[in-house]
């Protein structure tokens, strides 16, 4: 029976008959006031017929939170710290930090998705892409070698470069977005 115990963690489970413990059982059916189960073991399975059982439901998985990937860096370079640690040295001051807590808004706060983050885990979001435009109609490509360089308009957009935002500030194109030419890719 104690092996059944490991069971129990991924199967409902009943009581059956007041007993201490709970045993994991399959419910074949109902006659006469009675209870017809099968009790599932390691060991095969048995049929019993007990006067009453009560249902339990397994406990709720913890949900993983989406958080942006600058978040997910500084998780993972601070999981030496704990959790108090982490959280009293994010740089919640400045940006991207202010970025995100802003675009949160007051559904929850920034530290509660932290804390749920760091204690249930993580997925990360997935970053916008953009291509950026010229009003002449030259996009933004990208060569084989990686260069960056403005095709005629005969280019066929699905050529143009798809990069984040960072990507694009990092090889000098920071001014297409003060220009507004930067285009959210859908």
């Amino acid at each position: 029976m104690i092996e059944d115990v490991f069971e129990m963690s991924r199967k409902r489970f009943h009581e059956i008959d007041d007993q201490d413990h709970f045993i994991p059982v399959e419910l074949i059916g109902y006659s006469d006031g009675a209870c017809h189960v099968k009790i599932l073991t390691n060991s095969g399975d048995k049929d019993l017929v007990v006067p009453y059982i009560y249902r339990l439901e397994r406990p709720v998985e913890p949900q993983k939170v989406t958080i942006p990937k600058f978040v997910a860096e500084y998780l993972s370079q601070n999981k030496h710290k704990t959790l108090f640690a982490a959280l009293r040295d994010a740089d919640w001051n400045n940006s991207p930090w202010i970025d995100w807590v802003q675009k949160i808004g007051s559904t929850n706060t920034p530290q509660e998705i932290f804390a749920r983050a760091w204690l249930d885990g993580y997925e990360i979001e997935r970053e916008k892409l953009y291509t950026i435009e010229l009003p002449n109609g030259q996009g933004l490509c990208e060569g084989e070698s990686g260069a960056l360089f403005f095709g005629n308009h005969i280019t066929s957009s699905r050529l143009y470069a798809k990069k984040t935002k960072e990507e694009f500030e990092k090889a000098g194109y920071a001014w297409a977005w003060e220009q507004e030419f930067a285009k959210e890719v859908e």
